[in-house]
């Protein structure tokens, strides 16, 4: 806890044992305190300057006073003295804070502070809705306070220290329930930088599409559009692979992340995006599984997925180039994949032995003699790759279809043949 807290600290330092190391402490400063904490007042010159950026990076979008009524209102109050509820922060070293629950809070008190300081030195408030709220003030004989004594109001906030990113965002996610749905547009804002230092601190690399292209292709490889005569190459789409790591694409692993949260194979962020634009409808299934989002099942099936399943995928389908990067460069075979678990977390008949069926299959396939242990492209009907190539019509739809069966009677049943770990040909007859 900072020195300049300890002053102020109405409680000690509180652990959250849903945490790591997550504490917090409740605060009183006055609203001048607050304001210069967060670089939005400057006490000497007495100038107010607003920054969007003092907020989390999953906030949602700052609402506009004039357009928003309990905004308005919320002004109206400040200027006679009212009090806001305590505002939610997170402490980082050396930095200001940022605002986890009460950015719009944040924005009336600037705005409230700015009309003040302006009828203070006999000058009109520059904002059309400043000037309305006061004439309604005037109509209801209520008188604004003196700029000192708004400074020297009381304010109470609560302080977070130590949180790790995907408990920063699962804080975010429950002081917001029951306040305002969470749209899948707003999800898409949600995972932002914290949400990619989530999946780095699981130990999954993650590299963004610009800093792909920025990577020197390996030698040998065509360029994008090139074909080698006798060789086909496979179509980077998922993730980029970078000498000595294995990275992922950070738009690939939302994509399965959603379908892992919402147990769609079919599912894609584009096309969620697209949906939300065209269709105020929201996307219920994604709205109510939405603080699945960093929970620990989520972070042990994505850790299983893209470190220990990818891991023998890279050691036992080396020659092959169609299956060696199967989990992070195939959308028809991750994001099914991905959707299977999520599924496997919520069925009573699976949930119960997927751990001890995870640890199983990596072993099957580290003991196997076999070359080919998971029936990927032995060649036979039952392979995958056979079964994929016969598939003609409505390609990616059936080929995620036949994956994510596939995947989800594992989970549920195990492997019943050790030979074939992976009932494929189940699969396609059950979609």
């Amino acid at each position: 806890m900072l020195a300049t807290e300890s002053k102020q600290a109405l409680t000690t330092p509180i652990q959250d044992f849903a945490t790591k190391k997550g504490t917090y402490v409740i605060l009183q400063k006055t609203v001048g305190e607050y304001l210069d904490m967060l670089d939005l007042y400057d006490p000497t010159t007495h100038a107010t300057n607003w920054d969007v950026a003092i907020a989390v990076s999953f906030q949602r979008a700052l609402l506009p006073i004039q357009k928003n009524p309990i905004k308005r209102r919320m002004l109206r109050d400040l200027l006679r003295g009212g009090t806001l509820p305590p505002i939610v922060l997170y402490e980082r070293q050396e930095q200001r804070p940022l605002v986890v629950d009460g950015l719009q809070r944040t924005h009336v008190l600037t705005e409230a502070l700015k009309t003040l300081l302006a009828l203070e030195q006999n000058e009109e408030p520059k904002e059309k809705f400043a000037k309305e709220e006061l004439e309604a003030m005037r109509d209801l004989n209520q008188v604004p306070i003196k700029v000192e004594e708004f400074l020297d109001r009381p304010f109470v906030l609560q302080v977070w220290h130590n949180l790790e990113p995907d408990e920063l965002v699962r804080l975010f996610m429950i002081l917001n329930v029951g306040q305002q749905k969470v749209s899948p547009r707003h999800l898409l804002e949600v995972m932002g930088d914290d949400v990619r230092r989530m999946f780095e601190e699981w130990g999954i690399k993650v590299v963004s599409e610009r800093e792909e292209k920025q990577q020197p292709r390996r030698r040998g490889r065509p360029a994008a559009g090139d074909k080698t005569q006798g060789e086909e190459q496979p179509e980077p789409s998922g993730a980029a692979v970078i000498p000595g790591f294995t990275h992922y694409r950070y738009e690939y692993l939302l994509d399965g992340l959603f379908a892992y949260v919402t147990r769609d194979p079919q599912v894609k962020t584009t096309k969620i995006l697209q949906e939300e634009m065209e269709n105020p409808t929201p996307n219920l299934a994604l709205e109510e599984r939405i603080t699945e989002v960093g929970s620990e099942n989520c972070r042990a099936d994505f850790v299983w997925v893209c470190r220990d399943l990818n891991g023998v995928f890279l050691e036992r389908y080396e020659r092959d180039p169609r299956w060696r990067l199967a989990i992070h460069n195939s959308d028809n075979f991750f994001i099914p994949l991905m959707a299977a678990l999520g599924n496997a977390r919520h069925n009573e008949r699976a949930r119960g032995s997927l751990e001890d069926r995870k640890k199983k299959l990596i072993e099957l396939i580290r003991a196997s003699g076999d070359s080919d242990p998971l029936s990927l492209s032995r060649g036979d009907v039952d392979c995958l790759g056979t079964i994929l190539d016969n598939i003609k019509s409505n390609i990616g739809r059936k080929q995620r279809g036949v994956v994510y069966n596939a995947w989800r009677r594992y989970f549920l049943l195990g492997a019943e043949d050790p030979a074939y770990a992976i009932e494929w040909r189940t699969a396609l007859l059950s979609d």
